[in-house]
């Protein structure tokens, strides 16, 4: 998984996420506006005035978050609860639903 963008200057959120999905995370050079500039390159390309290559150069990988094995356990627990739970109400949640229409 790739991290660009504000959240990538985060200590937490990149681990979290590793933990979360169970993947490493890999930060980018590139972090502020990093939509605007994928935007304005991806323009740049289909006109003609860039290739990827100039993607490529800002793609460079500053750093590798790994997956801690305590947390993954711990996310994947809470995910069956959570998992569990939203089965349990999807009937109830229907019910409120219709009652909005």
């Amino acid at each position: 998984m790739r991290l660009i963008g504000g959240g990538s200057n985060s200590h937490l959120w990149p681990q979290m996420l590793a933990d979360c999905f169970n993947l490493p995370v890999h930060q980018l050079a590139l972090t502020g506006e990093a939509t605007s500039w994928g935007a304005a390159v991806a323009a740049g390309v289909t006109v003609g005035l860039y290739d990827w290559s100039l993607a490529a150069a800002r793609s460079t990988i500053t750093q590798v978050v790994e997956p801690d094995a305590t947390n993954v356990a711990r996310y994947e627990e809470v995910g069956a609860i959570y998992h569990d739970t939203y089965r349990a109400l999807e009937p109830i949640y229907r019910r409120l639903a219709a009652l909005g229409q």
